[in-house]
């Protein structure tokens, strides 16, 4: 029988306990080791094929780099929670953020963008995002902006609705929407140029125009050669007012019977048309103008160019003023 007990061994070759000199129940290190699985340490490995969780604790830092091992494209810093994500993100299918908490600020600056799919329905503070190229970019859902949202270019809307604004402003003034009953404007309300532009038409006008003065621009007329009728004929001022008939059948919002539009003279006469292709709108077998919207026989109206209606009165009042002084210079002869 062999003695190895100065190895630590019996003469099985098995480890024993100094002391005792009995069989030890430890493993040496090498048999920990090969019976203990380790964290794996990666280096340049492709495909790493096995289930389960990646972790690293004691704060460590988790960085991903490019291909030359130079730029950092995902960090991670443990101490501040600080997810860096400083490559592209290309995302091939719907990205989907059910985030139902708070964004404070945001600092967002986005490449491409195919599709985004928002359902937030929390709040986002003050989103400050630079967009490249922007395509398709929809979000869904109900989104609530606490803060401000500044808009780099124009805001196309297609066919969607605006809702619940309580006003839009501008440099130049705002439209009020907040008050009941009124759109309200606090500052001049102008065409964009001179006389090119109608208020209300033939389909649609107005019920009460309401104001201080009505100040023309060029268009009352010098009507003492005559003016002429319906029918093509010339008449003086005094005529021209006496051919214009009582309509049968319709009466003013007032009560009174209307003038019959077709018999006032051919100035003051504004028969029904599209104020925006000039063509007259077709009438009914009554005779009334009427137009198609939306494929429903809607009724128009005729009118009357109350400019042109004056200026006839003024050149009959100066008639009349000129058969007075001739009567009453023969009275005093």
């Amino acid at each position: 029988m062999k003695d190895y007990s100065d190895l630590g061994l019996t003469d099985k070759l098995k480890p024993i306990n100094s002391i005792a000199g009995e069989e030890s129940k430890f493993q040496n290190a090498l048999a920990v080791n090969l019976d203990q699985e380790h964290t794996p340490y990666l280096h340049r490995t492709s495909v790493l094929n096995r289930g389960g969780t990646v972790r690293t604790g004691l704060g460590a830092l988790i960085d991903f780099r490019d291909s030359t091992d130079g730029t950092s494209l995902i960090t991670y810093t443990p101490s501040t929670g600080q997810i860096t994500l400083n490559g592209p993100i290309t995302s091939n299918g719907t990205t989907n953020i059910p985030n139902q908490g708070t964004i404070g600020t945001a600092n967002i600056t986005l490449g491409t963008i195919q599709t985004l799919v928002n359902p937030n329905t929390g709040t986002i503070g003050t989103l400050n995002t630079a967009l490249g190229t922007a395509t398709n970019f929809r979000i869904t859902g109900t989104s609530v902006f606490a803060g401000s949202v500044t808009m780099g270019t124009n805001l196309a809307m297609g066919s969607a609705l605006i809702t619940q604004v309580n006003n839009v402003g501008g440099n130049s003034g705002t439209f009020y929407f907040s008050n009941a009953g009124r759109l309200e404007v606090d500052n001049h309300f102008d065409p964009n140029g001179a006389g090119n532009l109608n208020f209300g038409g033939a389909d649609r006008y107005w019920l009460d125009i309401n104001h201080k003065t009505l100040v023309d621009r060029g268009c009352l007329a010098w009507c003492d050669v005559g003016v002429e009728l319906q029918n093509g004929s010339l008449v003086s001022d005094c005529e021209a007012l006496k051919y214009i008939q009582k309509d049968p059948t319709k009466l003013t919002v007032y009560g009174e019977p209307m003038l019959k539009y077709d018999t006032l003279p051919k100035i003051v006469y504004r028969p029904a048309k599209d104020r925006d292709t000039g063509e007259l709108y077709p009438r009914n077998k009554n005779g009334e103008p009427y137009h198609i919207e939306d494929g429903i026989k809607k009724p128009a109206a005729d009118g009357a160019d109350i400019n042109a209606l004056i200026s006839i009165m003024i050149g009959a009042v100066k008639e009349i003023d000129t058969r007075l002084m001739k009567l009453e210079k023969g009275a005093i002869i």
